[in-house]
């Protein structure tokens, strides 16, 4: 066998070793705590919650007012949210806050384009 031969059974040989070993560590992974069961809570859950003690009720409607409130321009507070900034994908800006904002007032990430958004 060539030089060349050798070189291309080498190189085999090093990734075949290397998929060997993430093949084990996945293994490892996925005997050690099945998906969907750590102990991390569901990202929806602490947005999204009633209060405690609330009828149902005053807890759809305290729901209302929090969606209400979360449309409004995070910008000027006056108007209604309309705009989606990329690539953040955020919808928190009104149409007259859009032209004088660089940045996302909500996490701060630079604007690269925007959306606006028809909501009915």
């Amino acid at each position: 066998m060539g030089a060349e031969g050798q070189a291309y059974m080498g190189v085999a040989k090093s990734h075949e070793a290397v998929a060997a070993g993430l093949r084990a560590t996945l293994d490892q992974l996925l005997l050690r705590s099945p998906c969907g069961e750590g102990e991390a809570e569901d990202a929806r859950s602490c947005c999204f919650e009633a209060p405690a003690g609330d009828a149902f009720v005053d807890g759809a409607a305290s729901v209302f007012r929090a969606a209400a409130a979360s449309r409004s321009c995070k910008a000027c507070g006056g108007g209604e949210a309309r705009v989606l900034l990329l690539p953040c994908r955020h919808l928190c800006l009104c149409r007259a806050c859009e032209a004088a904002v660089d940045t996302c007032p909500v996490c701060a990430a630079a604007k690269n384009g925007s959306l606006h958004v028809l909501l009915s």
